[in-house]
């Protein structure tokens, strides 16, 4: 069963435009793998495997893997078009060696992996940032680099206020 139900999405993602165009991946194109094969392995299951990828038809199969592995209503649906899968298949390369990067490093003590944020740019990963849309950070976090830090204290102090008033129905 689960390779009947794989083989239909490799033939869905040759079918509806899922894999780049040749300009982007070396040259490689669908005939030059074994799509089967790369939708039923898992290439980054562990940091180990993740390391591993490093040549481009090992980016390519991962690529694939990860999009037949898609989860409805997790980041990003399927891609539109062959444009599209072109448009974003550098990004997740560029995500699984920013991984790799990090699982290398021995002052992480975490463990990195790819996930569905690997195909999106930086303007759609933005809404996930701690839950607030561009420009609405919290003050002190990492994005405005400590700036509002300063101010944290009484903007703190400030919605208190503000919250008692509004519970006790007091008008300040």
């Amino acid at each position: 069963f689960q390779v009947s139900k794989i083989e239909k999405a490799v033939v869905s993602t040759q079918s509806t435009g899922k894999i780049p165009d040749p300009s982007v991946t070396g040259g490689l194109t669908v005939d030059d793998l074994v799509l089967v094969e790369c939708a039923l392995n898992n290439p980054y299951e562990t940091v180990e495997e993740t390391a591993t990828i490093d040549q481009e038809e090992e980016y390519l199969c991962a690529y694939v893997y990860f999009q037949v592995s898609k989860i409805e209503g997790e980041g990003l649906g399927h891609y539109s078009d062959v444009a599209e899968a072109t448009m974003r298949y550098p990004l997740f390369k560029t995500c699984v060696d920013f991984v790799n990067e990090l699982n290398a490093d021995e002052a992480n003590t975490a463990e990195f992996e790819v996930n569905f944020f690997c195909d999106m740019t930086q303007e759609e990963k933005s809404p996930y940032s701690q839950g607030n849309p561009p420009g609405m950070n919290p003050p002190g976090s990492s994005y405005d680099g400590g700036a509002s830090e300063v101010n944290s204290s009484t903007q703190v102090t400030g919605s208190f206020i503000l919250l008692i008033s509004v519970f006790f129905n007091l008008a300040i």
